[in-house]
């Protein structure tokens, strides 16, 4: 399902702000506890927001022995029962942008 109208602002691109987010952690353990603490935040705002059911993956770059790696994290809140539907409903909304990339992959 697409953003409710109106929420299209929620979603705009901003390289700048994205290249000053990627910059890596200076350790696996500063990425991770600020993956911990964003996942506590977001728990207090599911709260605060009445949303049920939240499902996020998230990606960040940190130095591990000086080379950069990247890390995914994925944290669910509320009915654990709803992950497959909820991944279903992203692979449905995304299934055109997936399809053209895994036909580049073998193409």
């Amino acid at each position: 399902m697409p953003l409710p109208e109106g929420h299209e602002e929620l979603n705009q691109q901003d390289p700048e702000r994205y290249a000053r987010l990627s910059e890596p952690f200076d350790s696996i353990s500063d990425a991770d506890a600020a993956t911990k603490a964003f996942f506590q935040e977001l728990g207090v705002l599911r709260e605060k927001y009445k949303i049920p059911d939240v499902l996020v993956s998230a990606i960040v770059t940190a130095y591990d022995k000086g080379v950069p790696e990247q890390r995914m994290m994925t944290m669910q809140y509320g009915n654990t029962a709803l992950r497959p539907y909820i991944i279903l409903s992203l692979y449905r909304n995304e299934h055109p942008m997936l399809q053209a990339l895994m036909e580049g992959m073998t193409g």
